[in-house]
């Protein structure tokens, strides 16, 4: 009999839950022994504008998923400042 796969929620209980409120961006860069880079992606594409469309939706999402106040939503608030 093939073995089991374990599920995406599933974990050992060796295995400790973290959540994103867990991690504060300078200390991840220590504690995991991270480096920071940017690369240009696409060469050679130039930039366009936000169409007025997908600047209205997108400020209308992000002050709905504000309200809501999810921990997802408030990792969004953090992202959307840099």
């Amino acid at each position: 009999m093939p073995a089991r796969r374990a599920r995406c929620n599933e974990h050992t209980p060796a295995e400790a839950d973290i959540a994103f409120r867990d991690f504060a961006y300078p200390d991840v860069i220590t504690q995991f022994a991270l480096t920071e880079s940017s690369a240009d992606l696409f060469p050679g594409v130039p930039e366009l504008p936000a169409s007025a469309a997908l600047q209205t939706f997108l400020g209308t999402n992000l002050t709905l998923a504000n309200l809501i106040n999810t921990e997802k939503a408030r990792s969004e608030r953090w992202s959307r400042r840099c």
